[in-house]
């Protein structure tokens, strides 16, 4: 072992409670020492030689010398949670970047601290007086402090110093923008009482304060201060205020004292309360009639109101009633004040509206006549109290004078005495001065005793002017029989009177009620017999044109009024006739065909085909199309169509079959009705505008100049179940049209002459008249019916110059035509 005191060897390990050597690993797992390389105490100060880890060198451009600047607190992510980031493929090369590090430089460095210039200490001038704080003693001024406090606060509120409080106080004068009455209510608030200004005065001799030392009292200090001078202030203040207020005090007080006046004006003497009072004598001695307590009454008090309206009437009596009959008089709670009300109505109606005299009452009810009184007498009370204070202020201020008188002398004679002192103190510092601003002169005496002589005039004439009110209001009182006492106040008497008014207002309203009920009733019963006058005024009327009309059997026999059997008898001819009509005309179409075809091996087209051509309109594509049903396939037609409504959207069209007038079975698309029906002309033309119907009426020989004329109307009245009309229109010419339209009004004149039902039209002769030509009509004009009926086969005939004419002189007799027939209907 080494000697004692010795370092030990190198690489022995160090004796026990000895620290480690310089680089050594701490023994037994111990704290690592302070200062080490790489731990904390010195971190980043290797020891050479003593294998400490090198510091890492910072990262990023680094700055120019001599520059700091200010760094970034953000959250670096370093160690394995590097790896995981996007971080760990970004290189940042210093050189590739490019950025204005000169303006980064100017924008985030650290600026250089300013060095401060030391100020030159102040020397103080011994001749500058020291500065003193602000005195504080109000709210010592009494026990619990209350009075000083107040003060304070009214002083922040109010915003004014000592000085403008003290000349409002002495001027009476009000800066611009304050209101009186609350500058007046916080001088009281803030000037001393007697007492406090004892107490004030006492606290001036024990801190013996000087005039010096009230310079530095704070404003409500100050305040007292010159408030020692100002006889009895709290006093001046209360009385200021009781002037500021008098006017408005009066004013409220002659408000309820003229009410009552008026109140009373109105009722005193009313003729026609006394005319009214008049009547319920009358009723009241009538019904009362013998009575030995009730009767030869000469007055009453004005609870007969309440007792008239609680006297109900005698319930009415049926109508098989004879004896003692009563009327109804429209409610069962008719009362005698009812009556009376009705019968001033009638009788009397200037009368009607009396009880308005009655209408400040109600006003009257709240005001109590002794808080008034005491309210008026009280302005007596203050008016007399105010000349005692103005007495006692002007001997206030005499004493005050005389004190102040006192004090002078004694200042004075102490002046003297300083005066005859050494002259070395001449060479001491001058002392410190104050004086009091100059104060306004002092006006309140002047203008109080200017308004005493006015408060006086007024109160008197407000107490006099109560007092006669009063009487009188006790006098109106005891003339309608009312005694006031403790229990019956005035306030009752014009509640009495007040009731009277409401009593009388809702007997009037229960009469205005029943007199719009009656009203209602007699409207209702005029209108009703209105009505029935004027029915039976038409029912005559009628019975005077009946005897002219034709009989019932003579209007049967000519065919105008016809039983239900007889109509359906007349259609099912009717059809008959029109299926004879079209076989024959089929019938000749095929013999034509026949001609036509001499020669031609084709054979002639069955005639179910001519019958089953059908002009249809589809509700899935909108198609229109005259189209050939198929007889063997259930009626069915067949043409381009959408399946769907997918196949609709897509554009896709297919063949589609579908039966006439009815909705199939598999039909995917949403309307009403069939799939395919019937389309004529008439739809087409329900759809057309004005101009559109006006141009087509131009073309020449179209189904619309038919559709023109009235005899359209008689040739569809031929139209069957199994045959379009609208096919024998299309192929007839206007002329053939015409000569048709004249052919069947001429049978149709004959049947009726006959007193037949109709003419028969399955006389073949009848369709080779309209449809051959005659000795009048042309070999063209005879060919045209054929070329039109046969599809144009063969030459045609009429030229567009004869078509044009035709039109023309069509159009030109279409209203003349309308005119007629309309004339020959009104005949028929």
């Amino acid at each position: 072992p080494p000697p004692l005191g010795a370092p030990p060897p190198l690489g022995a390990p160090p004796p026990i409670g000895a620290p480690p050597p310089f680089g050594a690993p701490p023994p037994f797992g111990g704290p690592p020492l302070p200062g080490l390389p790489g731990l904390p105490g010195l971190p980043g100060l290797p020891f050479p030689g003593l294998g400490g880890a090198a510091a890492k060198k910072p990262t990023g451009r680094a700055p120019p010398k001599g520059l700091q600047m200010r760094g970034i607190q953000w959250t670096k992510i370093k160690g394995a949670t590097l790896k995981k980031t996007v971080f760990s493929d970004i290189k940042v090369d210093d050189k590739k970047i490019k950025l204005d590090f000169a303006l980064l430089d100017n924008l985030w460095c650290k600026p250089k601290p300013k060095k401060k210039e030391k100020k030159a200490k102040k020397v103080r001038d011994p001749n500058k007086p020291v500065k003193r704080s602000i005195i504080r003693f109000l709210e010592g001024m009494d026990d619990d402090g209350k009075k000083g406090r107040g003060a304070n606060i009214t002083l922040k509120a109010c915003k004014k110093n000592a000085e403008q409080l003290r000349d409002i106080i002495l001027s009476m004068q009000f800066a611009a923008g304050d209101k009186p009455e609350d500058v007046v209510q916080s001088l009281i608030t803030i000037v001393p009482t007697e007492e406090h200004m004892k107490k004030f005065e006492e606290n001036w001799k024990n801190c013996k304060y000087t005039t010096l030392d009230a310079k530095y009292f704070a404003d409500g200090e100050r305040l007292w201060y010159y408030c020692r001078k100002i006889p009895l202030v709290t006093v001046r203040c209360t009385q200021w205020e009781f002037k500021l207020k008098f006017v408005e005090l009066c004013e409220d007080q002659y408000k309820h004292v003229l009410l009552l006046q008026d109140t009373f004006e109105g009722i005193d003497d009313n003729k026609n309360m006394f005319k009214v009072f008049e009547l319920i004598l009358a009723i009241g001695n009538y019904l009362n009639h013998g009575h030995k307590r009730n009767g030869n009454a000469e007055g009453f008090c004005l609870d007969i109101f309440d007792k008239l309206r609680g006297a109900t009437a005698n319930k009415p009596t049926s109508d098989d009633q004879k004896d003692n009959k009563i009327p109804d008089l429209g409610t069962e709670k008719y009362t005698l004040l009812m009556y009376l009300c009705d019968m001033v109505n009638k009788q009397y109606p200037e009368l009607s509206d009396w009880a308005k005299i009655f209408e400040n009452c109600s006003k009257c009810v709240k005001i109590k006549m002794e808080e008034l009184q005491k309210d008026v007498l009280s302005i007596g009370t203050k008016v007399d109290n105010l000349k005692v204070q103005l007495k006692r202020m002007k001997e206030e201020r005499v004493r005050m004078e005389e004190a102040e008188k006192q004090k002078a002398a004694k200042a004075s004679s102490k002046k003297k005495k300083d005066n005859n002192k050494d002259d070395s103190k001449d060479d001491e510092k001058a002392e410190e001065t104050w004086e009091e601003p100059p104060a306004p002169k002092d006006v309140f005496d002047e203008v109080m005793t200017v308004f005493l002589k006015e408060a006086e005039e007024a109160s008197a004439k407000l107490r006099k002017t109560f007092e006669d009110t009063y009487k009188n209001c006790l006098s109106l009182a005891e003339k309608l029989g009312q005694k006031i006492t403790d229990k019956f106040t005035l306030s009752n008497f014009w509640e009495l009177l007040d009731e009277v008014k409401k009593f009388w207002d809702e007997a009037q309203g229960e009469l205005k009620k029943i007199e719009d009920a009656k009203a209602k009733v007699k409207a209702k019963a005029d209108a009703k017999a209105k009505k029935k006058a004027d029915k039976e005024r038409a029912k005559e009327k009628l019975n005077k044109k009946l005897p002219r009309r034709p009989s019932r059997d003579v209007l049967q026999e000519k065919g105008v009024l016809k039983t239900k059997k007889d109509i359906k008898a007349q259609n099912d001819r009717k059809k008959e006739y029109g299926e004879i009509a079209f076989q024959n005309l089929i019938d000749k179409q095929v013999e034509q065909e026949k001609k036509m075809n001499v020669g031609n091996p084709r054979l002639t087209r069955h005639q179910s085909l001519y019958v089953a051509q059908t002009r249809y309109k589809c509700a899935h594509c909108d198609f229109i199309t005259t189209d050939m049903a198929s007889m063997s396939g259930g009626d069915a037609h067949a043409h381009q169509c959408y399946a769907s409504p997918y196949d609709k959207e897509m554009g896709k069209l297919s063949t589609q079959w579908f039966a006439l007038g009815v909705r199939s079975d598999t039909c995917q698309f949403q309307h009403r009705g069939p799939c395919i029906a019937v389309h004529n002309k008439r739809d087409e033309l329900k759809n057309m505008s004005a101009e559109e119907k006006k141009k087509l009426l131009k073309r020449p020989g179209t189904t619309e100049d038919l559709l023109a004329n009235g005899s359209s109307k008689t040739l569809q009245s031929i139209a069957t179940d199994g045959y379009d009309n609208s096919r024998l229109l299309h192929a007839l010419d206007p002329e053939h049209a015409k000569k048709l339209t004249k052919k069947m009004r001429q049978e149709w004149k004959s049947a009726a002459e006959k007193s037949e039902d109709d003419f028969i039209l399955s006389d073949k002769t009848f369709w080779d008249d309209v449809l051959s030509s005659d000795s009048s009509d042309s070999e063209d004009d005879a060919n045209s019916v054929t070329m039109l009926m046969y599809a144009g086969q063969g030459k045609k005939s009429s030229s567009k110059k004869s078509h044009r004419d035709g039109a023309t002189k069509r159009y030109n007799k279409h209203k003349k035509r309308k005119a007629t027939t309309h004339k020959e209907d009104a005949a028929a």
